[in-house]
């Protein structure tokens, strides 16, 4: 896959209405050091739960990749992060431009 480490790796389609090839495949991982059987039993269980968690298109244009509770850990950091304006001059400011 293109990097150093080693790793079982498997692919889901979770629900799109796309017809385009790709269109709601993830790629999902697990350590090499995981015994065959359980990555096994890893790849069953994910693949029940994650076309529930699958975001929807109207709510997130990365769906259905972008799950549900990583768009909203995304919504939750951004709001704490405050007006993204002043963050900007906040950052300019301290970087002496």
């Amino acid at each position: 896959m293109g990097t150093s480490w080693r790793r079982h790796a498997w692919y889901v389609r979770l629900p799109v209405g796309s017809a385009a090839p790709w269109a709601g495949i993830a790629r999902c991982e697990a350590g090499a050091e995981l015994p065959a059987d359980e990555v096994v039993r890893l790849a069953d269980a994910l693949t029940l739960v994650l076309p529930s968690l699958a975001g929807v298109d109207y709510k997130d244009p990365r769906a259905p990749q972008n799950l549900v509770p990583i768009g909203g850990l995304e919504k939750l950091l951004r709001h704490r992060l405050g007006d993204p304006r002043l963050l900007y001059r906040a950052l300019r400011g301290a970087a002496g431009s």
